[in-house]
């Protein structure tokens, strides 16, 4: 009896952190599209009346925003992933009779080919 309380407590610290990361995930993104939208219209209002600038391309920084946004989302898939293979340890952990669970080696690899593809994206856009 001990032993499933134990089980069921576990998994609702697992919707916690998945809500936890979702949570975050949304404030971090719409923080992101407020934060580059204002210096868009900013930047928008000081080129066309301020400082008369022709050549401000506002779409430009809306671009720097989808790329950015796009890494954050890589990002946080990758955390997720690490999660779910947290997760899966644990079960793993808790299941003595159970043999080695598959899933732990394909979360591992997923994970791993995320944080590369990430890394990879930096260091080519930083090499340009």
């Amino acid at each position: 009896c001990g032993n499933n309380e134990v089980v069921e407590s576990s998994g609702m610290n697992d919707e916690r952190t998945a809500d936890a990361i979702e949570t975050l995930y949304k404030s971090v993104q719409y923080s992101v599209i407020v934060l580059f939208l204002t210096i868009a219209c900013i930047g928008y209002i000081d080129a066309k009346y301020i400082r008369r600038n022709d050549f401000f391309k506002g779409v430009a920084i809306i671009v720097a925003m989808l790329q950015i946004s796009d890494m954050l989302s890589d990002l946080f898939f990758a955390v997720e992933v690490m999660h779910a293979y947290q997760m899966t340890q644990a079960d793993a952990e808790a299941d003595t009779e159970a043999e080695s669970n598959p899933l732990m080696l394909q979360f591992l690899l997923i994970f791993v080919c995320s944080i590369s593809s990430i890394v990879l994206t930096i260091c080519l856009s930083l090499y340009q």
